[in-house]
């Protein structure tokens, strides 16, 4: 694709159109042509990118496309309502977006992507071990892929002025300067920017601490979405250890208030470890230089310095009081059905849905960094081109 110098792409409400990993979408274009391929594994392509999934969304839940129906809220949902052509156009019209030209800025946009698509393969390990059903798993998948937009949005609103605070200061940091000299609210920007990109309520609730549902299974799912930040966040610190069973778990964490069994978070803890740090060593100081080694590989944040802590407001007792006595309707499946229906009628042979079968496999590894082999699918993507943007108009969009 040759290289454009026009003004940014904007949608025609002016929404900001962030660039997509160019090797995700080819690899999800390939994927789309394979009437072979089943539907799951066309949603796993799509989930490695929120931006991907966040044109398909739009497009899905567009006028065109809904119909007056809900909005849908997971990548197989999206893929069956769309059909296989729609998929295929909505693909082609992505891979016009323009990338960043910036190399720092494209740097830091490319580490914060990575960070969403490792927050949703988190929660999708909450969601599993904590059984909920897969109708909830993958919503909860959804939710983590997008519970991070915030970070985002503020390497495109600032641009130059990012990459001098983020070399320059540890993760929480960089947001506790970006909201006492910016005045710039990261949470409340990503659920402003979700809300105008049609995003449908699960996802919503999730990100904006004031929302307000009384369903369990989504009172769950912010829960699950916060945890795994907290994890994230306690890894790229060198932390991660503190929250190795049978030690004590911070009195404000999100965890201790989903109140799991000993044998829950062993499980849970053991897994998000494995997912991170595959070969973890015994020993404890061969362990954090490995930890070290893999964070400068999968371009986090983490500088070995305590951290500021300015974690996310957690649900209150009374709401995890009512998620805990209603949490076995929530497994066995009583939540807002994906968009069953619609198989018959609007999906095209390709798309039709098949049964997902629940698995430790499931979990997508973290790729490797960036690199030429088109065989490898890599959330950091390399970037290229943008030219100067109206600031005002996206500031608008942004909700600041």
């Amino acid at each position: 694709m040759s290289e454009q110098t026009s003004q940014p792409t904007k949608s025609k409400s002016t929404a900001i159109v962030f660039p997509p990993d160019q090797e995700v979408l080819s690899q999800f274009r390939i994927d789309a042509a394979n009437t072979s391929l089943r539907i799951e594994q066309l949603a796993s392509t799509a989930t490695r990118d929120p931006i991907v999934l966040l044109e398909l969304f739009r497009t899905a839940n567009s006028i065109e496309y809904s119909s007056g129906r809900p909005p849908v809220a997971t990548a197989k949902a999206a893929l069956v309502r769309l059909g296989t052509s729609a998929v295929i156009k909505a693909i082609d019209q992505m891979q016009e977006i323009e990338t960043i030209s910036d190399p720092r800025v494209s740097k830091w946009f490319e580490k914060n992507r990575y960070r969403c698509f490792l927050l949703s393969n988190i929660a999708k390990i909450f969601g599993q071990n904590l059984r909920l059903s897969l109708d909830v798993q993958e919503e909860g998948e959804t939710c983590g892929l997008f519970y991070n937009m915030g970070e985002l949005l503020a390497v495109w609103k600032f641009r130059e002025t990012y990459p001098q605070l983020a070399e320059e200061n540890n993760h929480s940091k960089i947001f506790y300067r970006l909201a006492k000299d910016h005045n710039f609210d990261a949470p409340k920007a990503s659920a402003n920017f979700l809300k105008r990109s049609g995003m449908p309520e699960v996802v919503l609730f999730a990100v904006d601490e004031e929302a307000t549902n009384k369903s369990p299974a989504r009172a769950m799912i912010r829960l699950i979405c916060q945890a795994s930040l907290e994890l994230l966040n306690a890894y790229e610190a060198q932390r991660f250890n503190k929250y190795a069973p049978g030690n004590q778990i911070p009195p404000k964490s999100a965890i201790r208030l989903m109140d799991l069994s000993d044998s829950a978070w062993e499980n849970i803890y053991t897994r998000v470890a494995g997912y991170l740090v595959p070969d973890e060593p015994k020993d404890e100081e061969a362990q954090n230089c490995a930890q070290s080694e893999v964070i400068e590989i999968h371009q986090t944040f983490g500088e070995g310095e305590e951290e500021e802590e300015s974690s996310k407001t957690v649900a209150p007792a009374a709401e995890v009081a009512e998620i805990h006595d209603t949490l076995d309707a929530v497994t066995s499946g009583e939540t807002q059905e994906l968009e069953d229906k619609e198989v018959a009628e609007q999906a095209e042979p390709v798309m039709e849905a098949t049964p997902q079968q629940e698995s430790a496999s499931e979990i997508a590894p973290p790729p490797p960094p960036p690199s030429s082999s088109s065989e490898t699918i890599a959330p950091p993507g390399s970037g290229s081109s943008v030219d100067k943007r109206d600031s005002a108009a996206e500031s608008a969009d942004i909700g600041m």
